[in-house]
């Protein structure tokens, strides 16, 4: 055994002293191990053989008879099964039995990849121990494991976003995060190491959050404030408890919310995502600011989706939602009530469409970079991710933020704008795309918003962190806006004025002409406006930029105010002056470029 070198091996673990090498094979080691003295000697064997020469020499003792047998050399020096823990987020406290989501970056110590499918894909797991080291058994916790999500060689790291279920009775914990290659082994048996943490597992709030401001629920049935599926649970802040009317829907239950003091209300949501059958089968919502008089703000005597009802905002105090469906099987349920003061995004995607768990939906409208929804899926053509605005508003682009997950962009996409879910407008396409969606067009009102993959990625998931639309002034529809020139006046043809705002930086309205004092470009807004400034894209003809200019605006085409001047510019036109009334904007060209064009790609209006 005297290796000059001693590299990373595949090994046949034998523990009966009958073992004799096959014919023709080289025995090079003779170890005897005692399975009735040692038994972690013996799991453990395996990583420790694969480590060092030296190391084998150190902690194992070399005794005549049969044992182990070398039978493949590997170029690295590191075990079959090796982890790093590099980074996590797993928080010190939380409340007992409510599942947490935790971040983890990875790294693969081994010189085996990690497969991500497969009969035994490799996992992130845990374990929980009490203090004196016993471990707590599976049934007193949930058992979450994280999928990879893409094969990992050797020496490459992997971030997750795991769900981690504490156990159901407070107390000290210690937690144990470990790898494992599902139906064979987990990795700390073979010898690779734990991130042990220490949690405080606290009891569960029995109390309705603080925000509440001293707000109470009743109901019609199972108007309870303690017990199973209590009204309490429907506050709590936890997906996974619920209230319930423990009793198959019928006309005339109820449910009510009290906010505790007159507020500003415009949209109310009911998640029964947990309990998807749970939803009301017909319902009426009626507001109160006193309890005694009620305005009925929707009725949906057919429904078949979970409640969320958008409104024009009105002050109330009390909302209740009555049931005017029936259902012979299902009960009514409430895991969640969500009142807005403003109207909140909602999501739906074609994979991974749900709203609780690992990736969901909410996750990349939560305003938490560290949380995202994800595909769990390769990225493949035709897949989706849609906004609902729950209500119609102006959009002028869009944000898809993947920094927590780089890898994680659409290769290719098409983002599309409708206002009834049936018409769509193509807005923006890039079909070799290499960075997250950033993406700005020209103002259309929408209320749905549907980002669409054209691209395929062999080994990454389409990620998103945070969603974030980029919302118009209320007006800035541009397709009301209308558009004059001195020169190639024309709607139609080569460089034509709609080109200066459908949005696309490729395309462009140009004078046709070398520039001279004189020429002019308008815009009517349609409406009036308080103007502060003007952005006259050139990007695409860099030389195209007006050598001198007057800004002008008018209410009525009649009267006009200088707003902004320059007569000798040297740049692309980006203005901002002090908020002004204004339907129409007329810049005038003061210099001249004979060898150059008037050209813009796109008007950018700041009001």
């Amino acid at each position: 055994s005297d290796r000059a070198r001693f590299d990373d091996v595949i090994i046949w673990l034998l523990l009966s002293t009958d073992y004799r090498p096959p014919p023709f094979q080289e025995n090079n080691w003779s170890f005897r191990i005692n399975p009735r003295v040692d038994d972690p000697a013996a799991r453990q064997l395996a990583d420790v053989i694969n480590r060092t020469k030296l190391r084998v020499l150190r902690n194992v003792r070399e005794r005549g008879g049969a044992g182990l047998q070398l039978v493949r050399e590997h170029g690295d020096d590191r075990p079959a099964y090796g982890v790093a823990y590099l980074t996590h987020n797993t928080a010190a406290t939380m409340v007992a039995g409510q599942m947490n989501q935790v971040r983890l970056t990875l790294q693969n110590t081994s010189y085996r990849t990690w497969t991500a499918g497969g009969p035994n894909p490799v996992r992130l797991g845990y374990r929980w121990y009490r203090p004196d080291g016993v471990e707590v058994p599976a049934s007193l916790w949930e058992d979450y494991r994280a999928n990879l999500p893409y094969n990992v060689p050797p020496g490459e790291t992997v971030t997750l976003n795991a769900n981690l279920g504490p156990p159901r009775q407070a107390g000290a914990y210690e937690l144990r995060w470990d790898m494992v290659e599902e139906l064979r082994t987990w990795f700390s048996w073979q010898g690779a190491p734990t991130l042990n943490l220490q949690v405080t597992a606290l009891p569960e709030q029995n109390t309705p959050p603080p925000p509440r401001d001293g707000g109470g629920v009743s109901a019609s049935h199972n108007n309870r404030l303690e017990g199973e599926d209590n009204l309490q649970q429907a506050l709590d802040g936890n997906a996974y408890t619920r209230w319930s009317s423990r009793q198959p829907q019928q006309p005339g239950m109820w449910f009510q919310l009290d906010l505790g003091q007159a507020r500003t209300v415009s949209q109310v949501r009911l998640n029964n995502d947990a309990s998807p059958r749970d939803y009301p089968r017909g319902y009426r919502l009626h507001l109160s600011p006193d309890g005694q008089s009620w305005t009925t703000v929707a009725e949906k005597p057919l429904n078949n989706e979970p409640l969320n009802v958008v409104f024009s905002p009105r002050q109330a105090r009390f909302i209740r939602v009555e049931q005017t469906g029936s259902d012979p099987v299902f009960w009514w349920s409430i895991h969640e009530i969500d009142v807005a003061e403003t109207v909140k995004l909602s999501a739906s995607a074609s994979h991974n469409n749900i709203l609780v768990g690992n990736d969901n939906l909410s996750q990349a409208l939560d305003g938490r970079p560290e949380t995202r929804w994800s595909s769990n899926a390769l990225q493949q053509p035709g897949m989706w991710f849609e906004i609902d605005l729950n209500e119609t508003r102006p959009v002028s682009g869009l944000t898809l933020d993947t920094a927590g997950s780089p890898n994680d962009y659409p290769r290719g996409y098409i983002v599309r704008l409708s206002t009834d879910r049936s018409q769509w407008v193509e807005v923006a396409r890039d079909d070799q795309n290499n960075r997250a969606v950033d993406v700005t067009f020209s103002p259309r009102i929408a209320r749905y918003i549907r980002i669409e993959q054209t691209g395929r990625a062999d080994r990454w998931w389409w990620s998103i962190h945070e969603a974030l639309v980029k919302f118009a002034p209320a007006g800035s529809d541009r397709t009301n806006w209308k558009l004059s020139a001195s020169h190639n006046n024309v709607l139609a043809g080569a460089d034509h004025l709609a080109q200066a705002l459908d949005g696309r930086p490729e395309t462009r309205w140009s004078s046709r002409a070398g520039q001279q004092p004189g020429m002019w470009f308008e815009i009517d807004l349609n409406e009036t406006w308080s103007v502060r400034g003007l952005t006259l894209d050139t990007a695409g003809s860099p030389n195209d930029y007006p050598r001198g200019y007057i800004v002008r605006l008018s209410t009525n085409r009649i009267q006009w105010v200088e707003a902004a001047r320059n007569d000798r510019n040297d740049r692309a036109l980006d203005i901002t002056f002090n908020p002004t009334q204004a339907r129409y904007i007329r810049i005038e060209q003061t210099g001249r470029a004979d060898s150059w064009w008037w050209s813009i790609h796109e008007i950018n209006v700041k009001v």
